[in-house]
């Protein structure tokens, strides 16, 4: 089995991913931000007009719904051993994660009523 160790951390827009994944990157681990490699797809691929979500369902049905999670990869060296992919949307992306080291899904909620006040982990 690999060395590597994956928390796939999920959540709601504004629920606090990032905030997670900075504890993290405070402790050394490497952050790999979903979204932001679906963005760099989609400036060279996206069709004009098209939205960035149309774009992600588009490439989820052409390529299959761990697409990203397969780009996401892409940017792991072999010397990182300690990841955090943020943004995990679908199982097929866990269960690609599940295929390249230990992995632990991190699901991230916060109420609605804090909004994006912001919030800090102590």
């Amino acid at each position: 089995m690999s060395s590597k160790k994956i928390v796939c951390v999920t959540g709601m827009p504004g629920a606090g991913k990032s905030v997670v994944s900075e504890v993290f990157r405070n402790k050394g681990w490497k952050i790999v931000v979903m979204s932001e490699q679906l963005k760099r797809r989609y400036v060279k691929e996206g069709l004009p007009g098209e939205s960035f979500e149309k774009f992600a369902s588009r490439m989820r049905e052409k390529y299959g719904r761990d697409i990203v999670a397969r780009l996401c990869l892409e940017e792991v060296r072999e010397e990182d051993k300690l990841i955090v992919m943020e943004g995990v949307r679908n199982w097929e992306e866990v269960e690609l994660f599940k295929r390249v080291g230990e992995t632990l899904i991190l699901a991230v909620h916060a109420p609605q009523s804090l909004g994006r006040r912001g919030y800090c982990l102590g």
